[in-house]
C-alpha cells in the first residue's frame, strides 16, 4: 500500500498536490486524495491493510463506498 508512504513523502509540495486532487471530476481520485491527507495528518498512524476501508466506513456517506467497492 502505497499510503505507508505518506509520512515519508509529506511536506508543502507534496500537500499541495494532493489537495489539487480533492478536485478532480474522478470521485475515486477525490476519495483518495482526501483519504492521503488524512493520513498525513496523523504521523502517528500506522497504515496497514485494512485502512483504507476502515476510513471508507467510518468518513464517507452510506452509499458513497459502494461506487469505490462495488
Amino acid at each position: 500500500m502505497y499510503a505507508g508512504l505518506v509520512h515519508h513523502l509529506c511536506g508543502e509540495p507534496f500537500t499541495a498536490k494532493v489537495e489539487a486532487l480533492g478536485d478532480a471530476e474522478d470521485p475515486l481520485t477525490r476519495l483518495r486524495a482526501q483519504f492521503i491527507l488524512w493520513v498525513a495528518a496523523r504521523p502517528e498512524l500506522k497504515v496497514a491493510r485494512g485502512t483504507w476501508r476502515t476510513w471508507l466506513a467510518t468518513n464517507i456517506r452510506p452509499g458513497a463506498a459502494e461506487v469505490v467497492l462495488g
